[in-house]
Parts: C-alpha cells; structure tokens; sequence
C-alpha cells in the first residue's frame, strides 16, 4: 500500500533562506485524504509565500506542532506497528511516494526508509533527461489531467 505525501513551504529564518513544513497532506492510493494538517516551527517564519501556500500568519496560529506533525506521519506509514519492530520486518509499513520526496522529508525533520521510498523526479520514464526531472506542475498536466 503507497501514501502519497506533498508539504506546502514558507520562509524562515532571520533572512528568510529556510524553507519549513507550513502544510502537510497524506493521501492514500484512492486519493482519499488520510492526513492533512498545517504545521507550526520551532523556527519564527518571515514569508508566508501567500501566492504559493494561501497561508497567512492567521492560518498558522494554534496548529499542529512538528515534532507532533512527524509522529502521526510515521504511525500512518508504520501502520501503527512499532518502528522498532518494523525496522526489522517492514511488512507492513507503506510506500511512502511524492515528488522531491528528500526535501518534504528534511522540512518535516524525518527519515523514512530508503526501499519505501518512491520519488517521481527520481523515475526515469518521467525525467526530460537523466539528470533532470519534470516540475509537479507538468507532470500532473502531462498525466493526471
């Protein structure tokens, strides 16, 4: 069973040169919603990137926690087994698909396990070349639409 993940980013930092989680969402093979929730950091945000996220600093107030955010995106993809248990036989843990997948997993501080992971600007037959991959954008135009 895969999940598919996606995170919204804004700005922080005193320069504004860090991207953080604003906004994550989980959805199962069936597009069906599984999780979505926005986020709040540790780390003060300076530019709520508005035309790309529609967040503001009100959408943003009294949210879910990050360290609290990962937790439940590791239960739903360990399937509620123990990951210690799991780290050993990871049958029932779920494929974990997205698109830049490393940089959503950085942004929410997490580490996930290598085989599970299924990234879209990673997969040959979607890449323009072998070094470059296709935007979100023109994939989902391309294939979806």
């Amino acid at each position: 069973m895969a999940v598919i993940i996606d995170c919204e980013m804004v700005s922080g930092g005193s320069d504004g040169s860090i991207d953080l989680c604003a906004r994550v969402c989980l959805v199962d093979e069936d597009g069906k919603i599984i999780f979505h929730t926005n986020v709040v950091s540790q780390i003060l945000f300076t530019n709520y990137r508005y035309d790309v996220t529609c967040a503001t600093k009100d959408h943003l107030k009294d949210v879910m926690p990050l360290n609290e955010v990962r937790n439940q995106i590791l239960q739903l993809l360990y399937s509620g087994e123990s990951i210690g248990k799991l780290r050993l036989n990871d049958r029932k843990a779920r494929v974990l698909v997205g698109h830049s997948l490393q940089h959503d997993l950085d942004c929410l501080q997490m580490n996930y396990t290598d085989h599970l992971l299924k990234d879209t600007t990673k997969f040959h037959p979607l890449m323009k070349t072998n070094l470059v991959s296709h935007s979100l954008k023109y994939l989902v135009k391309t294939y979806l639409l």
